[in-house]
């Protein structure tokens, strides 16, 4: 194997790659970058053995095709490291990767490429599925304010995605209006964080009850889904609400009170939104150490109504979305309270506060 290449766009191609190789040991193979060269494309492959990430390089400069293994981290290390315009990749004849940097010269251990893990060729059972790409982006993104990042139930760390995008934590729920497929499937956290470094208009989607299949040009990754989908909440969700109680709430208003709070209380802690006429009176509430109020004015009709909130997801949602207002509904000062902007809604548990 032997070609040269622009060194930017290996630069470029490796610090994604980087982020698919395994960090454990017990796959000592899955650390390494999967080069395979063949006429006019470099293909490389990195993934720990339930996520594949996969990038192709258009190189008309092959002099010999071949396949090699080289640890992942390493590789993508070096070539950062290197400013010549281009570099001269090689397999000698003792197995090693010579790397040619102008006069520089490095050589770096290889495994036998056969020895490399890898899936078999999965036929996917559904095909043909086309989504955008940025909104695709937007809704996971929004979706990980609620996602669990700790939970013992690893479902709950998923990302179910079928006619809506869903995520919990159990006690709270993110919804994001976009129909993607009739299924619902269950993405793993490490698949959307590839996801989000795709890159292009669209991306095609193809799957299997266990796989998922996500390709761009250029680009493929392949994936396991989480399993668990029976634990998550219905779609119908939504039907709790009876939506004759709702605030408007400009987000530039808000947003200062929330930064303020977080000031005295970590990100878990709780703000009591207190509904006068056209006035939210905001508070922290349990084991604060301050007294805090302020008010924030929004149009509606929720006079009388009290409830706890989370200060923290509550300021993650409103510096996420886009748009200049909250939409929020509350029935009781028991029942939960929905966040409502465009496509995406947020149901956030009422909290119980020991004083």
């Amino acid at each position: 194997m032997k070609l040269e290449v622009n060194t930017v766009l290996l630069q470029v191609v490796s610090n994604k790659l980087v982020k698919a190789v395994s960090t454990k040991d017990l796959v000592p193979s899955l650390k390494d970058f999967l080069i395979n060269v063949t006429d006019g494309n470099i293909h490389i492959v990195a993934g720990d053995s339930a996520t594949y990430l996969e990038k192709d390089i258009a190189c008309n400069a092959i002099e010999e095709t071949g396949k090699v293994a080289v640890d992942g981290k390493e590789f993508t290390k070096l070539i950062n490291k290197i400013n010549s315009d281009t570099v001269i990749l090689e397999v000698i004849e003792d197995g090693r990767l010579r790397i040619k940097a102008g006069k520089s010269k490095f050589h770096l251990k290889t495994i036998n490429a056969d020895d490399y893990i890898y899936p078999e060729d999965i036929e996917s059972e559904v095909t043909g599925i086309k989504v955008l790409l940025p909104e695709l982006k937007r809704a996971l993104k929004l979706g990980a304010i609620t996602v669990s990042k700790n939970a013992t139930e690893v479902y709950y760390t998923g990302y179910k995605l079928g006619k809506v995008l869903m995520t919990t934590n159990v006690n709270n729920i993110t919804l994001y209006d976009i129909n993607v497929c009739q299924d619902d499937l269950l993405l793993t956290p490490d698949l959307v964080s590839l996801i989000h470094d795709l890159d292009g208009d669209t991306a095609n989607i193809s799957y299997t009850e266990d796989f998922i299949e996500i390709t761009t040009e250029g680009t493929r990754i392949l994936g396991n889904l989480l399993s668990g989908l029976e634990n998550f909440p219905a779609d119908d969700v939504l039907d709790q609400f009876s939506y004759d109680k709702s605030a408007l709430v400009n987000k530039a208003e808000l947003i200062p009170v929330l930064d303020r709070a977080l000031i005295f209380v970590d990100a878990v802690g709780a703000v009591e939104l207190k509904f006068t006429k056209n006035i939210i009176q905001c508070k922290l509430v349990g084991d604060a150490d301050v007294d805090t109020y302020e008010e924030v004015p929004y149009k509606g009709e929720l006079d009388g109504l009290t409830i706890n909130v989370n200060v923290g997801m509550l300021h993650q949602i409103a510096t996420s979305i886009d748009s200049d207002e909250l939409e929020l509904y509350v029935d009781s000062a028991e029942a939960p309270l929905l966040v409502k902007s465009g496509s995406y809604k947020a149901v956030m548990a009422s909290m119980s506060i020991s004083e």
